[in-house]
């Protein structure tokens, strides 16, 4: 089974956390890659290389601008 999931995987909120825990989580059991649409600067503190690598795209959307969707920034590159 394959699943995408769209969440607030970057940030330090209680639910960027709960999405974070879960979504990890879940990555054990089946083939999942994360679609983060959130921003955080301090990435390095906090995400796992595991956490890292379930990162696929990052989406984000400015104040009165169009959705951007994306690679992953490259401090989050999976690294093999």
């Amino acid at each position: 089974m394959k699943i995408k999931a769209h969440c607030p995987f970057l940030g330090h909120t209680g639910y960027n956390a709960h999405a974070r825990g879960f979504f990890t989580a879940l990555s054990e059991l089946v083939d999942l890659r994360v679609d983060n649409y959130t921003c955080c600067d301090d990435t390095h503190n906090y995400l796992t290389d595991h956490q890292k690598r379930i990162i696929s795209e990052v989406t984000l959307r400015g104040f009165k601008r169009p959705r951007r969707r994306g690679t992953v920034p490259s401090r989050l590159e999976r690294r093999n």
